[in-house]
């Protein structure tokens, strides 16, 4: 029977209730033997959660085409904080370009099935134990946006309430807030508007927080002065003093019912399923002795897991910036280095080309992708531990463990990147999809297996990688362009044969390695004639145009003999050429072929005038003895004898030398 692929995307992990959310997915993914894909895609269009709101979170939404053709079955989408801030017309949209199934968390949609928190239960238990409990009198409600169906549910749960216990809608307030913000300018409006106030309602923690601020601000007390309710429970509201009564949402619950109703939908059911709630009392609402609070063994766990996380980061980032690898090199040492924490496997695949993706742009799914490298766990892998004074827990890698994919095997059909000879799962297996990306610029991706408390460091990891790229790419520039400069340092800009300096450090190099040693060398000192009298009565372009002549003329003559050979300028009128060969190549030999090509040339040349050179020739064995200079030397005084017998006529003849 076929393994059930699922797609789980979410905002971001470092959301401590979408980390709850996947953990909750992936049980139910291990208890039903299920591939399990997770991408946290951040924010649709990027329109985040500020003040962490980045503007290239876009370049993840690009992962919602990651299931299209390429195996998955069905997606789950926590579209309550993806698309937090979008209209419900928006978000219909939104799920129309989705191309397999979809289960929606936090969020209903007609048509779609729903898996949701119950917003009423343990809510109306919090309000009702503020007004019986604490006589609260004066309740104010900050909610979410309206935009946001949660939002409008609590709030239509907080007027009901108010209504059923005998308040009027002159007896408390209600203002608008935001899910995704503190929403701290929504709590000081509380107090202008309402001033009475001696409770707040907070659609969610996150608001609680802000609400928080506002009142000690005041001058007042959270749980005497003003009571706070939250919603959500998170981590944060059980630490903070005091601590933040609210509703308790078990938010791994919504993942793991996502995940099982996965079968019934895809035989076509769309069933809508609630997630209880229930209140939680702590300090902010008037209860005192109330605690639980995170035990001191867990929260070392967390600190030495976050100790481990950053030395791993540090790896990566001093590895990149302390080396100048090539390309191919590079993609091995990164995932050295990111195996340093306790991963079951991780796949880095690259784009064919470096994608430039821009805000408002149709991405363009590439045909196929480069796995560059990738790394699967041989048994048990047991962590080294550093007192550095906190445990840093690192687990030591072999560097034939991490694999570097060569040649055409990197090329892997985009509908294989989670199916192929390099990543096939024999079991159900639990994988995290990363985005690689600087800027505008995408590199391509990574597909992590690890266990779900590193879930919240994987970002944090995939942009410590994606830097690394980044830095790779400058470097390498930065090495072509030296190239480009040493390659224009010894280039003639004129010619565009070598100058002196590139012509003599070849020459030197050609005639002293050990591949040449012992083979003929034959070298030439050629003068071009007449130069000034080009120049006097045709102008010096027409001279230019002359010495550019030279250089081509002694070029053909070098590529004639199809043998090893360079062309160099020396300077004004004064060039040099040489070959290396196994058998000698006599200098009369050379000297009627170099007469061949300047014949060629004034031959087909359209110039009033002809262009001759007067050349010097010495032969010698290849060897790192040989001085070179005085090579050139004796070619140089020959070039002389050959100067007397030229003519001193510009003027075009059919005999020309």
């Amino acid at each position: 029977m076929k393994t059930m692929n699922v797609a789980l995307f979410v905002s971001e992990f470092e959301d401590p209730y979408i980390n709850e959310v996947a953990k909750g997915a992936v049980r139910a993914a291990e208890e039903l033997g299920y591939n399990l894909y997770l991408f946290p895609i951040r924010y649709v269009d990027g329109q985040g959660m500020p003040p962490i709101e980045y503007d290239c979170d876009y370049q993840n939404n690009v992962m919602l085409q990651f299931v299209e053709n390429t195996g998955i079955d069905i997606a789950l989408l926590t579209l309550g904080s993806v698309g937090t801030k979008l209209s419900d017309e928006e978000r219909r949209d939104f799920l129309s370009h989705l191309s397999v199934p979809v289960v929606l968390i936090t969020n209903d949609m007609e048509g779609y099935t729903g898996v949701n928190v119950d917003n009423e239960a343990g809510l109306i238990q919090g309000i009702e134990h503020l007004i019986h409990q604490h006589k609260r009198k004066h309740l104010g409600y900050i909610s979410g946006r309206m935009s946001n169906q949660n939002a409008q549910l609590r709030r239509k749960v907080f007027e009901e309430v108010m209504a059923k216990n005998g308040f009027t809608p002159e007896q408390y307030h209600i203002v608008e807030g935001d899910f995704a913000s503190s929403s701290e300018e929504a709590s000081r409006k509380m107090f202008e508007e309402f001033p009475e106030v001696d409770a707040l309602v907070c659609g969610n923690d996150v608001i609680g927080y802000g609400a928080y601020h506002v009142i000690e601000e005041r001058g007042l007390h959270i749980g005497e002065d003003v009571a706070v309710l939250g919603f959500d429970d998170s981590p944060y509201s059980r630490e903070i003093k005091p601590g933040l009564a609210t509703v308790r949402v078990d938010s791994d619950m919504l993942g793991y019912e996502a995940v099982k109703v996965c079968e019934r939908v895809l035989k076509g059911e769309k069933p809508q399923l609630r997630i209880p709630t229930v209140f939680v009392p702590r300090e902010s609402c008037g209860c005192h002795g109330v605690s639980d609070r995170i035990q001191r063994d867990e929260m070392m766990s967390l600190l030495e897991r976050e100790a481990s996380i950053n030395y791993t980061l540090m790896s990566v980032s001093r590895n990149i910036t302390n080396s100048e690898e090539e390309n191919d090199r590079i993609y091995a040492m990164i995932l050295k280095s990111l195996c340093r924490m306790d991963l079951k496997s991780v796949y880095l695949y690259t784009f064919p080309q470096e994608i430039a993706f821009h805000r408002g742009d149709i991405w363009e799914k590439p045909n196929y992708v480069k796995l560059q490298a990738y790394y699967q766990k041989k048994g048990k892998r047991t962590p080294q531990i550093h007192y550095q004074p906190m445990p840093i827990y690192t687990y030591p890698v072999k560097d034939q463990d991490v694999i570097q994919v060569k040649g055409e095997e990197r090329e892997i059909h985009f509908s294989d990147i989670f199916h192929n000879a390099f990543l096939t799962a024999q079991e159900s297996g639990v994988y995290v999809v990363t985005l690689l990306y600087a800027g505008e610029i995408q590199y391509g991706f990574l597909i992590w297996e690890v266990e779900p408390e590193y879930f919240c460091q994987i970002s944090k990891m995939s942009y410590q990688v994606s830097n690394a790229l980044k830095i790779d790419r400058l470097l390498s520039s930065r090495n072509q362009l030296v190239e480009q400069l040493e390659e224009v340092s010894r280039t003639d800009p004129l010619t565009g044969v070598l100058n002196r300096r590139g012509y003599m450090e070849k020459l030197g190099q050609d005639v002293a390695t050990a591949e040449n040693a012992g083979k003929f060398a034959i070298a030439v000192y050629a003068d071009m004639n007449n130069l000034k009298v080009v120049n006097d009565r045709y102008g010096h372009e027409e001279g230019d145009a002359a010495l550019r002549a030279v250089a081509m003329i002694l070029q053909d003559t070098i590529l004639h003999f199809n043998k090893k050979g360079e062309v160099g300028r020396l300077g004004g009128d004064e060039f040099s050429a040489y070959l290396i060969s196994t058998a000698m190549i006599p200098e009369e030999e050379f000297r009627r072929q170099l007469k061949e090509s300047t014949q060629n040339f004034n031959e087909k040349s359209d110039k009033p005038y002809q262009v001759t050179m007067s050349a010097g020739i010495c032969q010698f064995r290849c060897s790192w003895r040989v001085d070179v200079d005085t090579e050139l030397d004796k070619a140089d005084r020959k070039l002389y004898i050959d100067k007397k017998e030229k003519p001193l006529s510009i003027v075009k003849t059919t005999q020309n030398s």
